[in-house]
């Protein structure tokens, strides 16, 4: 048997590929945690955007892997290659299961983030479940407690919840899964003739949720990207010069990033002034920041 990976990463190594320096390295852009200091550093791709068993869930009588288990054969081997077909090629070749998968693989993208897995952990929640189980009486009290408990000695439920979700999007019992929205959503494909695009730790820039009022732009390599838009004014991105697209795209990649991407260290002046710039603004604030960045690039 093989020892389990235990370095996982939550943007994969196969997405920042396309960003490479030379010999698996990177430029990484990032503000050094403590001491505040803005850094440009050409690293290793494995030890970027990667925290230790970040997939584990330690259960009360064992533990699972969900890295093994769940996001290395069921969204990173199938969606690597739709990435792949989408970065070579225009949209017009993608069939219909590739524009699912290519989805599907976006949705993770985002839910995978810590940040993201934090937020799915419903620990904090599960006695409300349980008195709520009860009122309605979902079965008996013993059962409820048993089962509540059991999932109240389990570390954290962030990474099993993502494992639901894998589950969810490509079988779904009672909702509309995540991608389906943004399947019903209008999509640009934006691409370039020069490396013009960043990536970052949090690369999926969503807007307004998944159902009624997305919008959500990533780049997919230094010169492609896409935007799944639910509203007419779509066609607003077409309005911009190649230039000021793309800066646009690269301010969305960099909203609620600590780290940037890039294949040289070109980019500084631009991550320097906007990295994170979203993490802390409302919603409003942020569609403010956005208005007054295309006035200015337009002017």
């Amino acid at each position: 048997m093989t020892q389990e990976p235990r370095n996982h990463h939550f943007i994969p190594q196969h997405f920042l590929r396309s960003w490479y320096s030379e010999n698996e390295k990177i430029f990484r852009y990032r503000v050094i945690p403590g001491i505040n200091k803005f850094e440009v550093k050409n690293v290793g791709i494995k030890n970027t955007a990667s925290i230790k068993d970040l997939y584990k869930v330690n259960f009360p009588d064992g533990t699972l892997n969900m890295e093994t288990e769940v996001v290395t054969p069921k969204i990173d081997n199938i969606g690597s290659r739709v990435l792949q077909k989408a970065i070579k090629t225009g949209s017009k070749k993608w069939t219909k299961e590739d524009n699912i998968i290519l989805a599907n693989y976006l949705v993770y993208l985002e839910a995978r983030h810590p940040v993201n897995q934090e937020a799915m952990n419903i620990g904090k929640e599960l006695d409300s479940m349980r008195a709520e189980m009860k009122k309605e009486k979902s079965g008996s009290e013993k059962s409820i407690d048993e089962i509540i408990d059991y999932f109240q000695g389990i570390s954290s439920l962030g990474p099993l919840m993502l494992g639901f979700l894998a589950s969810f999007e490509k079988n779904p019992k009672v909702l509309n899964p995540f991608s389906r929205g943004m399947l019903s959503a209008q999509s640009m494909e934006c691409t370039f003739n020069t490396d013009c695009l960043l990536s970052s730790d949090y690369p999926t820039s969503r807007w307004g949720d998944y159902e009624k009022t997305l919008l959500f732009v990533v780049s997919l390599s230094p010169r492609k990207a896409i935007i799944y838009s639910m509203s007419n004014d779509i066609g607003v991105f077409n309005l911009l010069s190649q230039k000021s697209l793309s800066q646009l795209i690269n301010l969305y990649t960099l909203a609620k990033a600590e780290t940037a991407y890039y294949m040289n260290e070109t980019m500084e002046s631009f991550v320097r002034k906007h990295l994170g710039w979203a993490r802390k603004l409302s919603l409003e604030e942020a569609q403010d920041y956005v208005r007054k960045f295309i006035i200015s690039e337009c002017s």
